[in-house]
C-alpha cells in the first residue's frame, strides 16, 4: 500500500513516498473502514479534503498509525530538510508537521513512562477569548496536576537567532514569541475556573519547539532561557523528563482535565478560524497575531 499525496505540489517528495520504502503489498490495509481516504487518492473524499493543512495532517497521521512511529520520523525529517525547494504550500505542510512530531512524540513519552493517567496532551487547541468575540489556537498543550505546558510550534529553516524576551531574528523578519505566548496563556488562564489553580508559582510553563533546518543563536539573557526554554526534536524527550522529575508538587486541582476538554470540545474548522483572523485583521492592522 502506499500513502497518497502527501502535500499538493511537492513532487520531489510525494515521489520519495511513492516509490520508497513505504510500499508494501502484502499488507492489506483494504478492510479497514477508516483507511479509505488515506489509501486511495483518487477517492472522492480525499479529493474534497480542503485545506493542505488537512491532507498533510491525513496522509502523516496514516503513516504514523499504519507504519509506527520510526516510519513516520523518517519522513518528517525528509520534508523537514526539502528547504531548497520553492514550491507552493511547502511552508504550510511542514508547519503542521512540526506540531505532529511534537504531538507524537510527546505521545510516546507519555505511552513509555505509563503517564496515561496523569498526563494529557492537547493539539490544536482552540481557546474561546473572554469577551467570547473569537478565539485564539493553541499549538500544543501538555498538562498535567504540576504544569501546564503550553508550546509555541515554529517552523523556520536557515539561521535564527534569539533576542530580547524570545523574539525570533531572520533575514528579512522578526517575530516576538514571548508575547504571541503570553497572550495564549492569559486567555487560557481566563478560560478555565480559578478554582481549578491552586498555585500560580509553575502552574503554566511556556516552551518554544523548533522543527527546522538551520541553528538558532539564543542571545537572551539566563532569565529568559529558562522562562521560556528552546527544544527541538532532538532535545525534546531530554526536556520531558526533567519536567518530570521536578513534578513533586500539585498546582492543578484534580478537574484539571475535565476543564480542558471542555475547551477541547470547543470544535471550531481551521475555515472558521481562518475567516475570523481575516475579519480581525481588517478591521485592526495591529492586532497582536493569534
Amino acid at each position: 500500500m502506499r500513502i497518497p499525496n502527501v502535500v499538493l505540489n511537492i513532487e520531489g517528495y510525494r515521489s520519495k513516498i511513492y516509490n520508497g520504502e513505504l510500499q508494501d503489498e502484502s499488507e492489506d490495509l483494504s478492510q479497514d473502514p477508516d483507511s479509505h481516504t488515506y489509501i486511495n487518492p483518487d477517492s472522492p473524499d480525499w479529493a474534497d479534503l480542503p485545506t493542505v493543512q488537512k491532507r498533510t495532517e491525513e496522509a502523516f497521521t496514516w503513516l504514523y498509525k499504519q507504519k509506527g512511529f520510526g516510519a513516520f520520523w523518517s519522513h518528517a525529517q525528509t520534508l523537514k530538510r526539502m528547504d531548497e525547494l520553492s514550491v507552493e504550500d511547502y511552508g504550510v505542510a511542514k508547519g503542521v508537521l512540526a506540531e505532529l512530531v511534537l504531538f507524537h512524540t510527546i505521545k510516546e513519552w507519555i505511552k513509555h513512562n505509563n503517564l496515561q493517567n496523569t498526563w494529557k496532551i492537547y493539539h490544536s487547541l482552540f481557546v474561546p477569548f473572554k469577551n467570547k468575540q473569537g478565539q485564539t489556537e493553541l499549538d500544543i498543550v501538555l498538562a498535567s496536576r504540576f504544569t501546564v505546558v503550553v508550546f509555541e510550534v515554529k517552523s523556520y529553516n536557515g539561521e535564527k537567532t534569539l533576542k530580547g524576551e524570545c523574539t525570533i531574528v531572520r533575514k528579512s523578519s522578526s517575530r516576538d514569541i514571548f508575547k504571541q505566548n503570553a497572550m495564549h496563556v492569559r486567555v487560557l488562564k481566563e478560560a478555565m475556573n480559578p478554582e481549578t489553580i491552586l498555585s500560580d508559582v509553575g502552574a503554566f510553563k511556556s516552551v518554544l519547539f523548533s522543527f527546522a533546518t538551520g541553528s538558532i543563536n539564543d542571545k537572551r539573557t539566563e532569565t529568559y532561557k529558562r522562562l521560556m526554554p528552546v527544544v527541538d526534536e532532538n532535545s525534546l524527550v531530554h526536556f520531558l523528563n526533567s519536567l518530570l522529575a521536578k513534578a513533586n508538587r500539585t498546582n492543578w486541582g484534580d478537574n484539571i482535565f475535565n476543564e480542558l476538554d471542555s475547551i477541547a470540545d470547543n470544535k471550531i474548522t481551521m475555515e472558521e478560524h481562518i475567516r475570523f483572523l481575516e475579519e480581525r485583521y481588517a478591521e485592526d492592522q495591529d492586532v497582536e497575531e493569534v
